[in-house]
């Protein structure tokens, strides 16, 4: 399985600056919940039995950074 594509590292780049604006605590808790839902989904994925999938990993992180301010807020 290959890993990250040019899109998840143009977002990862995006998401560091967007998230370092409002500080650590914002940054440490978008990158953490990205990862996890996107655990999450590729733990569905598994358990449907798709198998061997590559999915965008991208909107995850966009996630994460929408859950981190709604938690910790700017």
């Amino acid at each position: 399985m290959d890993s990250s594509g040019v899109g998840d590292v143009k977002t990862a780049g995006l998401v560091g600056e967007a998230t370092g604006y409002f500080g650590f605590s914002v940054r440490l808790v978008g990158v953490i919940s990205g990862r996890i839902l996107g655990g999450i989904y590729g733990g569905i994925l598994l358990a449907r039995g798709v198998g061997k999938v590559q999915f965008p990993y991208g909107p995850f992180l966009l996630a994460g950074v929408l859950v981190a301010l709604l938690l910790v807020g700017p």
